[in-house]
Formats: C-alpha cells, structure tokens, sequence
C-alpha cells in the first residue's frame, strides 16, 4: 500500500466515522498522526507478546545485532549497550568462558530489577556455568548480563527489533523549508491497514476530546 493509498484510506474512514464535516487532516497533520500510531502499534504487538500471531508481522524488523559493545563490567555484571536502530528487545545470546572452555549455549532470561537479589541467592536460578544459565536485566541504555566469579561473559549478541520506518507523503512544506516526499510505508499491506485503523481510533478519539474541551469553555463564556 503507498503513502498516497494510506492518506485516502484514512480519509475515507474517518469521514465515515465522523460527525463533524470540519475535521483538519491536512497532509502534514495525516503524517504526524501516522507516525505516531506505527510507533504505538509496535509498541502494542510487542507488549501483548510471542504468544500473539500479530507479532509474525513485524518480522521484517528482527535483526541480529554485532557483538555488543561493553559500558560497564564488576562482580556482577556487564552491561552492553543496545545496538544503533533499537526499538525493543527479543533475546540475548552470549558467549561465556570459563578457565580454557568457552560455551555459546547458554539459556538467558529477563528479569525484572526488583528480582535480582533472589535470584542471585537462590541455588536454583543463580547464574551457573555448569547449568548453562544466567539471567540478564534492562538497564541504563542497554542489557546487563549476570554472572559469578566461575566464569565470565566473553561476548554478547542481540536479537531485536528496529523501529518501523517512518513515512512521509509529497504536497506539503516541511517544518525545515524542504518539500515534502513520498515515503511508503515498509509494512505489509494488512499491517498498513491495522496502523491505519488505530490512527483514525486515536485521532477520532483526540477530535472528540477537543470539541468536549470547546463545549466547556463555550459553556464558561455563557456563565
């Protein structure tokens, strides 16, 4: 679907929905709007989950990072940063080394901040070189990666997703004074269309909310 698609798409469906003939969706505001649901919507599909089949549409967008680069190592952890184009993670992989035996089959689960100190306490889930476990957090900027003083992290790889691209569509004047372009949208097509929809619910949704605020301060005036 091109840009050019998407802007009649959305018109047609917010004309429909509308009760207000006055509503500004002018192709810079349609642009706003649009790039704002592709980041909402892939925030939405990743939240719910691999459970949810939505998430095969953002395939595209799954990378394998490089090695990560290390910000910071202690008796801990080592915190890599994210890779450049991060949107969100999907899993980490490591390579660990212990003495002469360097593994790469390691299983890593996330964490939450708050269970670390049990999970570093307990028998069962504390990092283990024998066991081929470990666990890794969110933190400052990137992932930390548990470890103990049996063995150490070598290397680290991410598996994760880049941000949708955003779109742009020709007929307007940019905010720096260059002409507008189309740019397509990089989705499938019933992607496209689900982005779509959620925009005109979240914009329907604004337009509403402004014309409630209008009848307030139209009612004040009348006191």
């Amino acid at each position: 679907m091109t840009i050019q698609d998407s802007y009649l798409y959305f018109l047609n469906i917010v004309e429909k929905n509308s009760t207000n003939n006055n509503l500004n969706v002018d192709k810079p505001r349609f642009i706003e709007w649009f790039n704002y649901s592709i980041s909402k919507y892939q925030e939405d599909v990743l939240k719910r989950g691999r459970r949810n089949d939505e998430i095969r549409e953002l395939s595209p967008f799954l990378k394998m990072s490089d090695d990560l680069i290390e910000k910071e190592s202690n008796d801990l952890f080592d915190i890599f940063y994210n890779p450049d184009n991060y949107f969100d993670l999907s899993s980490v992989l490591i390579t660990a080394k212990k003495g002469a035996c360097s593994v790469n089959d390691f299983i890593l689960d996330e964490q939450q901040s708050e269970n670390v100190h049990i999970k570093l306490t307990d028998e069962n889930y504390k990092p283990s070189f024998k066991a081929r476990e470990t666990f890794y957090t969110l933190m400052d900027g990137g992932v930390a990666i548990y470890h103990n003083s049996d063995f150490k992290i070598d290397s680290a790889r991410m598996l994760y997703y880049k941000p949708i691209p955003k779109v742009d569509i020709s007929g307007y004047i940019k905010q720096d004074g260059s002409s507008s372009t189309d740019i397509d949208p990089k989705t499938y097509d019933k992607t496209t269309i689900k982005i779509l929809e959620l925009m005109s619910a979240l914009f329907y949704s604004s337009e509403e909310d402004l014309n409630k605020y209008q009848e307030q301060v139209n009612n004040y005036k009348q006191l």
